[in-house]
């Protein structure tokens, strides 16, 4: 009888220690598991300006990235007041969803954008023609643009025990693009490079020291060059059309600084100008 007490007592020392190893095991695991993230890409000035007066806007969203989960939204507005002078401007939106542990993350960027745009294989058309503006908008045609701009944003990430660290950053950067426009499709490849600098940065509450490692690494290195390479293909109509974005990100940094590296959205871009020339026509017309 005393063996087998001493046998139980022994299972009993046995069974707690291992419950104590996993606790500790899923503890740890949920404070190195858990990335927060101080940067995401956003699509840049990808609306393509063909003419003097075009006036587009575009909507996207999509999940939280390639290794994050959430989702994003952006809007796009772009003119050309002169024929080959093109202003764009942008909002873009990330959220990156809460996890057991309580981390979680948001931000976003405000970004303009000045440059030009030149055509190859189209022909010159006369503002007062109407009819001939609608049957050249429906000829192929590929556009080369170029675009330098300022962007501002900022990043918030939620750590466990109600702490969040706060950043704000700019980045400069030089935009080159090509465009293939069909009559009911087209295809665009960007390139936007640069420097990522951060400004500020905020900390509320008690941070770890893991995550406090990442911030003091961020703030030390605070200025990032980047290479943001958007592909979109996009389908519908002169007046509207659907698209589809990828976005991927490259920029050398510390292992222990994460940025999310690509971004995907579906949206659809509307030709504000050519809405209002198409009433134009009708009136015309009668």
């Amino acid at each position: 009888m005393d063996c087998i007490l001493t046998g139980i007592a022994s299972l009993d020392r046995v069974l707690k220690a291992m419950l104590f190893s996993t606790c500790i095991f899923v503890f740890s695991f949920s404070f190195t598991s858990c990335n927060h993230y101080y940067y995401a890409p956003n699509e840049g000035a990808n609306l393509v300006l063909q003419e003097k007066h075009d006036a587009k806007v575009s909507f996207g969203t999509g999940g939280g990235g390639a290794n994050s989960s959430g989702d994003n939204y952006s809007l796009v507005a772009g003119y050309s007041p002169l024929n080959h002078l093109g202003v764009q401007s942008s909002y873009f939106r990330l959220n990156v969803d809460e996890t057991s542990s309580g981390a979680a993350g948001k931000g976003e960027i405000w970004s303009l954008a000045i440059g030009g745009y030149y055509f190859i294989d189209r022909e010159d058309i006369s503002i007062e023609d109407e009819f001939r503006h609608d049957q050249l908008s429906m000829r192929r045609s590929i556009i080369l643009d170029i675009y330098g701009g300022l962007e501002r944003g900022n990043v918030t990430n939620h750590y466990d025990f109600r702490s969040e660290s706060f950043f704000t950053f700019e980045k400069r950067f030089l935009q080159l693009g090509g465009h293939f426009q069909g009559q009911r499709y087209g295809a665009d490849i960007v390139f936007k490079g640069g420097t990522l600098d951060y400004k500020t940065a905020r900390i509320t509450g008690p941070v770890d020291d893991s995550n406090l490692r990442e911030i003091e690494t961020v703030l030390e290195n605070d200025t990032y060059p980047f290479l943001e390479t958007s592909m979109r293909v996009h389908f519908g109509f002169r007046q509207g059309r659907l698209f589809f974005n990828w976005t991927r990100l490259r920029s050398p940094r510390p292992a222990n600084v994460n940025f999310i590296n690509g971004m995907t959205q579906v949206g659809f871009i509307i030709e504000i100008d050519e809405l209002f020339r198409e009433k134009h026509t009708k009136w015309i017309k009668k």
